[in-house]
């Protein structure tokens, strides 16, 4: 079997998993376009193509788009969710687990404000997830599998997030009697590991539950970022005639 018989194999395999697990009417047919949840549209190539060929950072927002562009910063970032204390602490608590990135810190700033901003969108998002369209749920439900949906629909990541920051800052002042960003990386350290998930045997608690989340947003934010996806050899996010890396005739 070629390589491009396989790929078309494994696609047409996916969209009869995707259109046995939706209810009637949600996938559709070649005749007519399918019907989607509100607010969901089919991608054109046409319509992305030149944005998708800009080098820059920021494309220019179309007018009266339907489409939410990210939009330049103006100014310095407040924190949404966690206090003008807290951030920085969190700020460090990030560039300890990502060692810095080598020689650019900024990621660790970038990857810090996604996790605020993650935080802060937490509960209205779960209050929408709470009334969304029944074909929302069947959407997700096929994609993410129900197990998953049913998880995130019990996760509050938002008091994880606030009870786990004030457990650090709490846990630096009864240790060592001082502030957590006073303290040597060594004791910084000391206290990201005594909630880490490679020490056997931890028994829960607000600090090892907040580890859990920051983990797993840190390396979403980092592997979401410019230089994240250019450590993956990523090659999404632009516009290409032929697929990159492909040499199949």
């Amino acid at each position: 079997m070629s390589d491009q018989t396989r790929r078309e194999w494994v696609f047409t395999i996916g969209q009869a998993a995707v259109a046995l697990t939706l209810p009637a009417g949600i996938y559709g047919d070649t005749a007519k376009p399918a019907t989607l949840p509100p607010g969901l549209y089919s991608p054109s190539t046409h319509d992305l193509g030149h944005a998708l060929m800009s080098a820059d950072r920021y494309h220019p927002i179309p007018v009266e788009c339907p489409t939410d562009y990210i939009r330049p910063r103006t100014g310095s970032r407040q924190p949404l969710f966690f206090t003008s204390a807290e951030f920085p602490a969190v700020l460090r608590l990030i560039q300890l687990m990502l060692g810095e990135i080598k020689d650019d810190a900024r990621v660790s700033q970038e990857v810090a404000e996604w996790f605020d901003l993650y935080l802060a969108s937490a509960e209205p998002v779960h209050e929408a997830e709470m009334h969304l369209d029944p074909l929302h749920h069947a959407l997700a439900a096929a994609f993410y599998g129900s197990a998953a949906t049913q998880t995130g629909a019990k996760a509050r990541p938002a008091a994880i997030g606030r009870q786990g920051i004030q457990w650090v800052l709490h846990a630096s002042r009864t240790r060592y009697s001082k502030e957590f960003l006073s303290l040597d990386p060594e004791q910084q350290t000391a206290i990201l590991h005594s909630i880490s998930d490679e020490t056997p045997g931890q028994p829960e608690s607000s600090g090892t539950r907040f580890f859990t989340l920051l983990k797993a947003e840190t390396i979403r934010g980092f592997y979401t970022s410019r230089i994240g996806l250019q450590e993956l050899n990523f090659k999404g996010n632009a516009f290409y005639a032929h697929s990159p890396g492909c040499h199949s005739k």
